[in-house]
């Protein structure tokens, strides 16, 4: 069974990447979400980098954090918190990329020394594993009897996808609000994205 399809039959149908008002513009400017050495490296989005947190995965910095299902709020809104004027966008991609090459996937946050890291099925599987450990202090977290199938046991768990990912793969956009929608549609028109779904859905940031 393939990694995607290991994810249909869990009920998981997204693929979720949160970002800044300037992330999502400069998503929809080259036409492909960048990891964070991509964007640095060309000339013309680096002016738009910002980094929300100093990376303590140095030789992860080519890869894209992507969560299954549900972002990480706790982290979203810790980093909404360090950016208060920023509005925030969620990128929605089909599980079809959970097949490309070069993914890795991670049962926790990937800084954290407990973090487990596998490819393909049986690195998807571990992610939901009924106990998995986290943190720094020994912490574990378990499948809750009322967890939902689609989402992974410790919400801090990662998808990697190395560089980029072209918005082909882009199902839609979820903006807090009808301003954020009319902005990132004119973002599309002006740097030729194509029609792209965005939707507005403030729930998805609760």
């Amino acid at each position: 069974m393939s990694a995607a399809d290991f994810a249909r039959g869990r009920g998981i149908t997204e693929v979720l990447h949160y970002t800044s008002e300037r992330g999502a513009m400069g998503t929809v400017m080259k036409k492909a979400l960048l990891s964070r050495e991509q964007v640095e490296n060309d000339p013309d989005i680096a002016f738009i980098f910002e980094g929300i947190w100093e990376r303590k995965d140095p030789d992860w910095v080519d890869y894209i954090s992507l969560s299954l299902s549900r972002i990480n709020l706790d982290l979203f809104r810790r980093s909404r918190n360090h950016f208060p004027d920023y509005w925030w966008a969620i990128l929605s991609f089909d599980v079809a990329i959970l097949d490309h090459g070069g993914i890795w996937f991670t049962t926790t946050n990937n800084t954290y020394p407990v973090c487990q890291r596998a490819q393909g099925e049986e690195g998807l599987a571990a992610m939901f594993a009924h106990r998995v450990p986290w943190g720094r202090l020994g912490s574990v977290k378990r499948r809750g009897s009322g967890m939902s199938d689609a989402w992974t046991t410790c919400e801090a768990a990662e998808v990697l996808y190395p560089q980029r990912i072209p918005l082909e793969h882009l199902q839609r956009i979820y903006v807090p609000g009808a301003q954020h929608r009319r902005l990132v549609q004119a973002w599309a028109e002006v740097y030729g994205a194509g029609e792209l779904s965005v939707e507005v859905d403030p729930a998805a940031f609760a």
